[in-house]
């Protein structure tokens, strides 16, 4: 039973993952590269978009890999890897990516970690010379103003506040901010609905999924929640947990009704052999009115005692 669901909750994990996956390559264009501008300074003319799988002896998938056109200067390949923890294994698996890639394209690369987790990121990004590769840069969300973000009127950034620096006191206001905005800038119900569903799935990075469904619940805005991926999941959990509790109580109630069953069986053997010796009884304080006590004893092989002691009786 442990093994199935370790394997449910490893299928769930991709599932969750895949779902990230889709919704940095949709936003990439619209945060992730305006972001790499500004946070690293890289003057990005143009980019094209190219295949993150790499097969060799083992297929390894990277994140995102752009070839970059970059002003007044040769292109390069820029790697984008997400991390919502910290790795301590990072640095050896970006070498190892770095070597797969740059056999393919045989020109430069540039490795960017964007860390997505609460905590400050301890993960070591630096390898010595020894080691051949050279590091990376990160991106730390959690560092940037979540006001900075909420200036925005693209959606892709404004959802992306919710992981961004803001006092904690503040979550509630930020949520209903950012929901109220994106009821502002979408252009149709549909873009709206795809937000929020983002939204929603960029909570749980925060554990803030209870508060930002009530607050999309509540809000006067139409969207069906029921719809929403995480919240079916909930709403299968709980049946299950439902289904499980009912389980239990059928078995002690069945465990109950067999207790009583034995003790019912009990009382009516007692009270049959009760029965039996009173019967006995008399019978044989009748025969004592006819016969002796040794010719009685010796027909029913019981002892003269237990006769002369019903006799006196």
């Amino acid at each position: 039973m442990e093994k199935k669901d370790a394997s449910k909750a490893k299928k769930d994990d991709k599932k969750e993952r895949n779902f990230y996956d889709r919704i940095f390559k949709e936003n990439a264009k619209y945060l992730f590269i305006p972001l790499i501008k500004q946070e690293l300074g890289i003057t990005i003319e143009t980019y094209t978009v190219l295949p993150e799988k790499i097969t060799k002896t083992v297929e390894r998938e990277m994140d995102f890999l752009y070839l970059i056109n970059e002003k007044s200067k040769d292109k390069f390949i820029l790697h984008l890897e997400f991390q919502s923890k910290n790795d301590k294994e990072m640095p050896y698996r970006m070498a190892r990516y770095h070597g797969l890639a740059f056999a393919k394209h045989k020109i430069p690369i540039k490795h960017v970690v964007i860390h997505l987790g609460s905590d400050k990121p301890s993960m070591r990004n630096k390898l010595s010379p020894k080691e051949i590769f050279r590091g990376f840069d990160i991106i730390n969300i959690h560092s940037i103003d979540a006001e900075k973000l909420l200036e925005s009127q693209v959606p892709e950034i404004i959802i992306m506040a919710l992981l961004a620096a803001y006092p904690q006191r503040e979550t509630e206001v930020v949520l209903r901010y950012i929901v109220r905005k994106l009821k502002i800038v979408c252009k149709s119900e549909k873009d709206l609905d795809r937000y929020l569903t983002q939204l929603l799935f960029f909570s749980r990075l925060r554990n803030l999924e209870d508060e930002t469904t009530k607050i999309v619940q509540n809000m006067p805005i139409r969207y069906d929640i029921s719809k929403d991926a995480l919240y079916l999941r909930g709403i299968r959990e709980e049946k299950e947990r439902a289904s499980k509790k009912m389980e239990e109580e059928m078995a002690r109630l069945a465990k109950e009704k067999e207790e009583e069953m034995e003790k019912e069986i009990a009382r009516l053997v007692k009270e049959n052999e009760e029965e039996k010796e009173e019967d006995k009884k008399q019978l044989f304080t009748k025969m004592l009115q006819i016969s002796s006590i040794n010719e009685i004893a010796k027909q029913f092989n019981i002892s003269v005692e237990y006769l002369e002691a019903l006799k006196e009786k």
